[in-house]
């Protein structure tokens, strides 16, 4: 993913701290959209 790329360029702080949620939730940026994508359409319900 463009995402996990792009990790670089984002500053230290903040590229640890998506790679740590990332890890922590085990879930790859398609399943976290996936996630988002159902919540909102949970709450626009």
């Amino acid at each position: 993913m463009r995402g996990v790329l792009s990790l670089d360029g984002l500053p230290k702080g903040q590229g640890h701290t998506y790679r740590a949620i990332g890890e922590r939730m085990g879930v790859t940026g398609e399943t976290a959209g996936q996630i988002a994508a159902g919540k909102h359409r949970a709450s626009s319900e």
